[in-house]
């Protein structure tokens, strides 16, 4: 942006100078020519006094030596009898010339011709003036025009360079604001800075953080309490379970210990300000899903599920907190149970290759009956699901498939991007 306001004002401060300009070294060249034609004037007339006064050829020369030790300029007389000096006209030039004065162009100048009547007789006296005469002076004004020319022309580009600074400096602050506000820096603000129309942008875009960040604060409040009042009838629960006796005892401990551990998690994510995923979390997908469907097994098993899980023998990085991870083969595995019949196959996939890692759950159910009109994210969503999912997966530049599975119920693949 900055260099556009400067190309614009490089090229108006031409057009401008140069449309002055122009026109002015143009008069400076004629002004020049016409002051040299008036000295030239000048020693015509004095070639005229030495016609007048002189007797004889002779005599016109002397007269005329004196002239150009004078005046510097080339001087002729064309007499009855012939030329005196060094003339330049041509016949045809010098004949008109007794008619009335003329000014002739010659070989590398012009010659200022004028007749002088003695008597009977006609002379014409000559003056020459060379190219450099006419233009004496002219070169030195027109660089002087061009000192001036540079001179405006960089004066202006300096002070639009210096005002697109403030302006530019105003946008690009406001641009790496928006941008490490949309990164998760909820407390970035702008310092309204710069012409008037970017003031307002600032201070709405501050009134717009302020807003956002009062709707979060209601939103981890909602969770929070929401989560406590969870917290007691899971804890009944969870006391319940260790006074039971029995083979699947354990099992449902197990769960309700979990989910107490998820609880604890929700309500301390709840109580701290929303933020992006720390730079360099990590876990192993392989190993994750290992232990969660190891934890599911329990429950295929009494359902007569067959089941299998295959994963790569090295790690599958993800850029994804270990928790989430887990919630979301959860989600996964939990869909299975909750949506297909007892009995029904599934089978959980890792796959890693050195860009993406991915996780593919399949079942043997009814399957999804149009894969591309699956429930999607939107307004008001509790982040229940399949929208846990794709947020997670999304937040590491990966995507979310649904498709018909090859064991003919439904498959669901997350691509994450792998963790460096």
């Amino acid at each position: 942006m900055r260099r556009a306001l400067v190309l614009v004002a490089l090229a108006c401060a031409s057009a401008i100078l140069v449309a002055v300009l122009v026109p002015l070294a143009v008069v400076t060249r004629e002004v020049a020519r016409r002051a040299a034609l008036a000295d030239a004037e000048r020693s015509v007339t004095a070639v005229v006094g030495v016609i007048a006064t002189a007797d004889g050829r002779s005599a016109i020369a002397r007269g005329l030596a004196e002239v150009v030790a004078v005046s510097g300029h080339a001087v002729s007389v064309y007499t009855p009898d012939g030329p005196v000096g060094a003339p330049r006209a041509r016949g045809p030039q010098v004949d008109a010339a007794r008619n009335g004065p003329l000014v002739e162009p010659v070989a590398n100048g012009v010659v200022l011709l004028r007749p002088v009547r003695l008597g009977e007789e006609t002379f014409v006296a000559e003056v020459f003036l060379a190219e450099e005469q006419l233009e004496r002076g002219v070169g030195r004004v027109w660089a002087m025009l061009a000192a001036v020319v540079i001179a405006m022309v960089t004066g202006a580009v300096l002070l639009v360079d210096r005002l697109a600074l403030g302006l530019v400096g105003s946008v690009r602050r406001l641009a790496m604001a928006a941008h490490r506000f949309g990164r998760g820096d909820l407390v970035e603000r702008i310092d309204p800075t710069g012409p008037p129309e970017l003031v307002d942008v600032a201070l709405t875009f501050n009134l717009m953080a302020e807003r956002i960040t009062a709707l979060l604060a209601v939103e981890r409040s909602r969770a929070a309490d929401l989560s406590h009042r969870l917290r007691t009838p899971l804890t009944a629960l969870r006391i319940d379970v260790e006074n039971l006796r029995g083979p699947g005892v354990d099992r449902v401990l197990r769960a309700a210990r979990h989910l107490d551990e998820e609880l604890d998690r929700m309500i301390r994510d709840a109580s701290r300000p929303a933020a992006t995923t720390a730079a360099g979390t990590s876990c192993d997908l392989a190993a994750v899903v290992a232990e969660r469907t190891g934890f599911w097994s329990p429950l295929a098993d009494d359902e007569r599920r067959r089941h299998s899980v295959r994963c790569p023998d090295a790690p599958a990085p993800v850029p994804v907190a270990r928790e989430d991870i887990a919630a979301v083969v959860d989600i996964l595995i939990g869909n299975v149970f909750r949506h297909t019949q007892p009995g029904t196959e599934f089978r959980v996939t890792v796959h890693a290759d050195g860009h993406r890692v991915t996780l593919a759950v399949d079942d043997a159910g009814p399957g999804f009956p149009d894969p591309s009109n699956a429930p999607r994210p939107s307004s008001g969503s509790t982040g229940l699901g399949l929208d846990i999912a794709r947020r997670v997966v999304e937040a590491t530049g990966g995507v979310v498939r649904l498709r018909r599975s090859p064991l003919g119920g439904a498959q669901v693949v997350l691509a994450f991007a792998r963790a460096s």
